[in-house]
């Protein structure tokens, strides 16, 4: 999708990922007792990814969209989280917090567009965009974005996966609220994905926080634990604060 599409078609936009959302939800329940996730009618997965932070992820690409965007849809112990959508450049088109109904999506042209073409190239991509950001019942307000992406040169293999290292810092504006991350995460070039690595965040109320959601095991299609919907490692450990999974910027 264009940006310029993105922009003209937002309504549409918003209207079909909070009806693939709550699709995914219900296909999760259907599924539930047979242990595994299914992903929407035309839709097909391609990577599940467990994690240190008691969190499942798996992603798919639909024949509906464009080429090269992939979906995240991301499970805890009790459930679906979080789903989000990305292009293939990694830029933020959708998320929706499934525990809140929290939702954001492009909304205004870049000024500074996100490019993983230019990290994978350079070895550094800023970035500086507004989001819309919406919760049930409280309209919806702009969310400033800005940061930036750099390789590190600390690669490592996790679980037979190639993965590049890299450095990110992000900081999100809305009104007065501000949040704001720092840490290491990691590429996965393959694919054109961001991992979530070890890192920290802070809030208004100014406090870091630490997080860690580092990669442990990688699953393809017929693979053993693909599309499981049970997290495997972390789970009963004292996790973070936050009421959505944390998603460093990619």
């Amino acid at each position: 999708m264009s940006e310029q599409t993105c922009i003209n078609k937002g309504n549409a936009l918003r209207f079909f990922a909070h009806l693939f959302s709550v699709a995914l939800v219900t296909g999760m329940c259907s599924s539930a007792a047979a242990g595994t996730v299914t992903p929407p009618e035309g839709c097909e997965a391609f990577l599940t990814v467990q994690s240190t932070s008691c969190e499942v992820e798996h992603y798919w690409k639909c024949d509906s969209d464009p080429d090269g965007v992939k979906w995240r849809y991301v499970l805890g112990q009790d459930g679906p989280t979080y789903v989000s959508q990305v292009d293939d450049e990694y830029r933020w088109l959708f998320s929706e917090n499934l525990i809140n109904g929290r939702q954001e999506f492009m909304g205004k042209r870049e000024k500074d567009r996100q490019s993983m073409g230019d990290l994978l190239t350079s070895g550094v991509d800023s970035y500086d965009f507004v989001q819309l950001l919406s919760y049930p019942g409280r309209g919806v307000v702009e969310q400033h974005i800005t940061g930036f992406d750099r390789l590190n040169g600390d690669n490592i293999v996790v679980d037979g996966q190639a993965l590049l290292g890299s450095d990110y810092e992000l900081r999100e504006v809305s009104g007065e609220d501000a949040f704001e991350m720092r840490g290491q995460e990691y590429v996965l070039e393959e694919f054109n994905l961001f991992l979530g690595g070890i890192g920290e965040f802070r809030n208004n109320e100014g406090i870091w926080e630490s997080y860690n959601q580092s990669p442990i095991t990688f699953a393809r299609p017929g693979g053993a634990g693909f599309l499981t919907d049970t997290p495997l490692f972390g789970c009963g450990e004292i996790l973070s604060a936050l009421d959505a999974p944390v998603t460093p910027a990619g």
